[in-house]
């Protein structure tokens, strides 16, 4: 199979792609031809393209953050009839890092837009299985879902070491990413709590307006009003906030994925960050997402205290993920999950091995009612 930068006469071929190998396409991108040339021709988006022959039997779409030299694959399209198809991420891989670079340090990938069976290959390809994701919704039907990431040049040599060291809940995914990625012990933290709530939880409301929650999200980002968690390549859709806005929390929510994820946060009052949290998740459960997620710095003990008093539980931990000076920061992944957890003999038959210990380790924090 022959690979090249995708351009803007591919467009049609890759409509053809994603349609032939989707069992429900609603991906806005590829079903508009105008939107899809667009962004070829603005290079946007970094689309690398097989082909067989004059045939295009594969695409892969990644977005790059080029501020924190971050890449994630987006989109994978396959010829469904192609026989070579469990091959093609295998060939793909290498001619990636090619084009990527001098520009990228770190690529990841997710079952949001992998197969399990997809997302397994990258571990094959050098790919590291940092987590997973009980109960979110995406390519992976089994529920089980996978966060993994390929390390370029000395990028894991450059990550900075936890100050404090870790928090004591993050420990069990830690010890497993260790492994995976080969990283030094980090010792573990001294927990303590300085929170004290002055007053209670103000009534809030979950507003969603995409362009007026967005707009005032880069508006305050950009007179730094608004401590910024890193969340890469999503924008918020919605916003929790109370009637005088003296509490605002930033978030993209897909009812349709029965998904949400917390990105930012804006607080003048002195409340309870767990019973805000808890009471926030509730809310956005009550629209619809059974699973609501968050991302926190390895180094903030505190923060990740208060999210899993208020009932997230770490499912994952990226090493290096985000730049800072010549140093990568860790990042930890916290979810809660409103729904039964998946189970059963298939899963246990199907997944790699990796995959199944993150996800012990994720029953024993349930089971331990942190």
């Amino acid at each position: 199979m022959e690979f090249r930068r995708a351009v803007r006469e591919d467009a049609w071929g890759l409509m053809r792609l994603y349609q032939r190998g989707c069992a429900d396409p609603s991906d806005p991108v590829l079903l508009g031809v105008r939107c899809l040339e667009a962004i070829l021709d603005s290079q946007e988006e970094l689309w690398l393209v097989g082909e067989r022959g004059s045939d295009l039997v594969f695409g892969l779409c990644l977005r790059v953050d080029p501020a924190n030299r971050l890449a994630k694959i987006f989109r994978l399209l396959v010829e469904p009839t192609w026989e070579g198809a469990a091959s093609g991420l295998r060939e793909a891989i290498p001619q990636l890092e090619r084009y990527l670079a001098g520009r990228v340090d770190v690529v990841y990938a997710t079952t949001r837009t992998l197969s399990l069976e997809q997302h397994q290959t990258s571990l094959q390809l050098g790919f590291a299985l940092l987590g997973i994701f009980p109960n979110a919704r995406g390519a992976d039907r089994s529920l089980l879902n996978g966060l993994s990431a390929l390390y370029l040049h000395d990028a894991l040599a450059r990550r900075r070491p936890l100050a404090r060291g870790l928090h004591p809940l993050v420990r069990g995914i830690f010890e497993i990413c260790r492994e995976q990625c080969g990283l030094p012990d980090e010792r573990e933290a001294r927990v303590e709590r300085h929170w004290v709530a002055e007053q209670g939880i103000p009534g809030l409301e979950l507003l969603e307006a995409p362009g007026f929650v967005a707009g005032r999200y880069e508006r305050l980002a950009s007179r730094h009003q608004i401590p910024m968690r890193f969340y890469p390549f999503l924008v918020p859709n919605a916003l929790v906030t109370d009637a005088m806005q003296r509490i605002e929390l930033f978030v993209r929510l897909l009812p349709g994925e029965k998904f949400a994820a917390i990105l930012a946060d804006r607080i003048e009052l002195g409340v309870s960050p767990v019973e805000l949290y808890d009471e926030v998740s509730r809310l956005l459960y009550s629209r619809g997402a059974g699973y609501v997620e968050v991302i926190s710095d390895a180094a903030d003990v505190e923060g990740i205290d208060a999210f899993a008093e208020a009932g997230f539980l770490p499912t994952a931990y990226f090493p290096a993920m985000r730049l800072h000076g010549s140093e990568r920061r860790d990042y930890v992944i916290l979810s809660r999950a409103f729904e039964r957890p998946p189970s059963g003999k298939s899963l246990q038959q199907s997944a790699h091995p990796a995959y199944l210990r993150y996800y012990a380790e994720y029953l024993r924090a349930c089971l331990a009612g942190y």
